[in-house]
């Protein structure tokens, strides 16, 4: 997943040294395969989901850990891009290169959960994503971790 800081959000790094943002939703798209431009002002696609990150924590290396949660009560849908967003105004943006699918449970249907993990690494520009899908079928003690391809980190 190519995951960037938006302009806006750079900008607010610069100006705010030492504090962590708080990040105040996210937003799902439908698009994929394209590369984030730091200009972007919203996702590309049509938003199909919107939720709350996680409170940003801050890790002993340094960086600035997020958590998005799309949980079994959402979907169905096929999704490919994030957008974090600050104060109304979009922070980061991510695109996979291809499009993932999103279940809910539903009836005999069961859905999927997906985690994805975002890092700012101290007071560099850059952002890596980690995304996990737990498939329903599996227990808690066989969740294997599915990651994504590595993230391109982008340097402002």
């Amino acid at each position: 997943m190519n995951f960037i800081l938006t302009t806006y959000g750079q900008s607010w790094f610069d100006n705010h040294p030492g504090e962590l943002p708080i990040l105040s939703s996210f937003k799902v798209g439908s698009e994929s395969n394209y590369i984030p431009n730091p200009s972007d002002i919203g996702i590309r696609g049509t938003e199909l989901f919107e939720g709350t990150p996680s409170a940003p924590r801050l890790l002993s290396s340094g960086e600035i850990q997020y958590v998005v949660l799309m949980d079994t009560s959402v979907g169905d849908f096929s999704w490919g891009e994030i957008g974090l967003y600050h104060s109304g105004s979009l922070f980061a943006i991510g695109a996979a290169s291809s499009l993932m699918l999103k279940r809910k449970t539903t009836g005999s249907q069961s859905g999927n959960r997906v985690t994805l993990t975002v890092f700012r690494r101290g007071s560099n520009r850059d952002l890596s994503v980690t995304v996990a899908e737990v498939e329903p079928e599996k227990t808690a003690a066989a969740l294997p971790e599915k990651k994504a391809p590595p993230a391109t980190v982008a340097h402002l």
